[in-house]
C-alpha cells in the first residue's frame, strides 16, 4: 500500500505556546513526529507556522524529498478547525496514488516508527478500514479507582455512579482501552466513502501508557521531558 503521513502542526497553541517546536529529549515534538513517519512513502506537514516551515525546509535541504510542506489555509488554522478539513486539503494536493493515510499529531512524543509500521501492517493484512491507537488499561475499571463519580467540581455534592457497597476487585473488572490520539491509519477507499479518519471495520493498535503520553498542557510537557530524561 502506498502511504501518506499527515502531520498537522498549526501555530497558535494557547495552552502551550509554540508547542509543536517544544523540546523533549533534545528533539522537538514536530521532529519526533516526522521521524515516526519514516516508513510512509510521503510525509506532509500541514502548517501555517514559519518555524514549522523551517523544519520541513531543513529536511528537504538534507535530501529528504519525501517530507513535503502543506501550506495550511487560514480557515483551517483556527481553534475550531476540524482535522478532517485539513486531511481533505492535504489529500487534494498530495494524495494522488495514495492507498493509506496515517495521521500523526505532534503531541505524542513517544510514538515511534514501529507503531506506525504496525498500524499499516494491521491495515493491510486484515483488510480493515481504519486503525486507531489505544492505551490498554488491563483489568482496571474505567475510573482507575474502581468507581465513577459525578457532581460539582467543588467537591461538595459528589456522588458515586456505582454502589459503594459493591467495589469490584481489579481482577474482576473488564479490560478496556482508551483512544490516545497517537496514530490514526485509514484507507483511501474508507476516506472517500466516509470522510472520517475512523469508522468502518476499525481495529486497535495497542500502546503502553508510557508510549501514549499526550502533550496538551504545560504539565504534560514537563512530564514528557522527565520521562525522556
Amino acid at each position: 500500500m502506498r502511504s501518506l503521513a499527515i502531520i498537522p502542526a498549526r501555530g497558535g497553541s494557547k495552552r502551550v505556546p509554540g508547542k509543536n517546536l517544544a523540546d523533549v529529549g533534545g528533539k522537538s515534538l514536530l521532529v519526533r513526529a516526522i521521524e515516526s513517519s519514516r516508513d510512509c512513502d510521503t510525509t506532509a506537514v500541514s502548517t501555517d507556522d514559519q518555524a514549522a516551515r523551517s523544519v520541513v525546509e531543513e529536511y528537504r535541504r538534507c535530501g529528504s524529498d519525501d517530507v513535503v510542506l502543506h501550506e495550511r489555509k487560514p480557515e483551517h488554522a483556527t481553534d475550531t478547525a476540524q482535522l478532517e478539513d485539513v486531511i481533505a486539503d492535504v489529500l487534494a494536493q498530495h494524495g494522488e496514488g495514495v492507498d493509506a493515510i496515517v495521521l500523526l499529531q505532534p503531541t505524542s512524543p513517544f510514538r515511534t516508527a514501529a507503531h506506525v509500521a504496525e498500524a499499516l501492517r494491521i491495515l493491510e493484512t486484515t483488510g480493515c478500514d481504519s486503525v486507531v491507537s489505544v492505551t490498554a488499561n488491563a483489568r482496571l475499571h474505567p475510573s482507575r479507582h474502581g468507581m465513577m463519580w459525578t457532581g460539582d467540581h467543588g467537591g461538595r455534592t459528589y456522588r458515586t455512579m456505582g454502589n459503594p457497597r459493591v467495589r469490584p476487585r481489579s481482577q474482576e473488572c473488564s479490560e478496556y482501552a482508551e483512544e490516545n490520539g497517537a496514530v490514526y491509519a485509514f484507507t483511501r477507499k474508507h476516506w472517500d466513502a466516509r470522510r472520517n479518519r475512523m469508522g468502518g471495520d476499525m481495529r486497535a493498535l495497542v500502546m503502553h501508557w508510557s508510549e501514549a503520553v499526550d502533550v496538551d498542557e504545560p504539565a504534560d510537557l514537563e512530564a514528557a521531558r522527565r520521562m525522556a530524561r
